[in-house]
C-alpha cells in the first residue's frame, strides 16, 4: 500500500475509534439519567407429557448492552493501533485480509440480532442464543472469503454460505414481527424503525464486502479501500443502534 493510504487507515481507525467511546460513555450516561428498559430473558422446563414451567432467568438492560457493543469495537480499534499491532493488522490489509474487520461484524451483528429480537418479542433463551450464534458465526466465513483463489470470480461459495446463515435471524424477526401484529401486538413504531435500518446496515457491510470482490483489476490501494469503507460501516452501525434505542425507545 502507498503511506498515504496507510495514513488513511490508520486516521479514520482512531478517529472511528474515538468516537465509539465518547458514544459509549454518552449512552451510558444517557441510560443513568433515564428509565430503565430491560429485556427479558426467559426458558421453559419440562419433560414430553408434563406441562412446561415458564420461568424468568433475567433481564437485559437495553442501553447497557448497547454501550458495551460501543467499547467492544472501540477497543478492537485502539488495540489495531498500538504500535505492537498495527504492522499486523496493516500487512493483513496489504494482503486483502480483513479479518478484524469481519470479528467486529461478527459481534456488532450477533449482538445486534439479540437485541432487535428481544424488542420484538422473542424471550426464549434457546432461540436467542441460537439467533446470535447464527449472526454471530456467518460473517467469520468471510474470512475464507478473503482466502478464495481466485478474486474474480462471481461465485464465492463462502460468501454465498455466509450470506444464506446471516439472514435467516432476520427472517424470524420478520416472523414475530408480522405474527405480533396479526396477533394484536404489534411492536412500536420505534422498534420498527431500529429493526429495518439495523438490517439495512448489517447487509451494507455484507455488500460491501461482495462489491470489494468483483473489483476486476484490484490495484495496489483497493484492499485500503475496501477497509476504509469496513471501517466507516462497521462503526455507524453501533453509533446508529445507540442513537435509535436512546431516541426511540428508552424513555425520556
Amino acid at each position: 500500500m502507498k503511506d498515504a493510504s496507510v495514513r488513511m487507515l490508520v486516521i479514520i481507525n482512531a478517529a472511528t475509534g474515538l468516537a465509539l467511546l465518547v458514544a459509549a460513555v454518552a449512552t451510558a450516561a444517557t441510560g443513568a439519567s433515564r428509565p430503565r428498559v430491560t429485556l427479558a430473558v426467559e426458558a421453559s422446563f419440562g419433560a414430553h407429557g408434563d406441562d412446561p414451567v415458564r420461568m424468568v432467568l433475567g433481564h437485559v438492560d437495553l442501553v447497557l448492552a448497547v454501550a458495551v457493543v460501543l467499547t467492544f469495537v472501540s477497543v478492537l480499534r485502539f488495540v489495531a493501533s498500538r504500535a505492537v499491532t498495527r504492522q499486523w493488522w496493516l500487512s493483513a490489509v496489504d494482503g486483502d485480509r480483513h479479518g478484524l474487520r469481519w470479528i467486529e461484524l461478527s459481534q456488532v451483528g450477533g449482538i445486534t440480532v439479540f437485541l432487535v429480537a428481544q424488542l420484538n418479542g422473542i424471550r426464549d433463551i434457546p432461540a436467542l442464543v441460537l439467533l446470535y450464534a447464527m449472526a454471530a458465526a456467518s460473517p467469520l466465513l468471510l474470512v475464507l472469503h478473503d482466502r478464495r483463489s481466485d478474486r474474480r470470480r462471481a461465485g464465492l461459495l463462502a460468501y454465498s454460505f455466509g450470506t444464506a446463515i446471516a439472514i435467516v435471524p432476520w427472517g424470524v424477526i420478520a416472523f414475530a414481527q408480522i405474527g405480533g401484529g396479526l396477533a394484536g401486538v404489534s411492536p412500536s413504531v420505534g422498534v420498527r424503525v431500529v429493526t429495518i435500518v439495523m438490517l439495512a446496515l448489517v447487509a451494507l457491510a455484507w455488500a460491501a464486502a461482495w462489491a470489494a470482490a468483483q473489483r476486476p483489476g484490484p490495484g495496489p490501494d483497493a484492499p485500503a479501500r475496501a477497509e476504509a469503507v469496513q471501517l466507516v460501516l462497521l462503526a455507524v452501525a453501533p453509533l446508529a443502534l445507540s442513537g435509535l434505542c436512546v431516541s426511540l425507545v428508552v424513555p425520556a
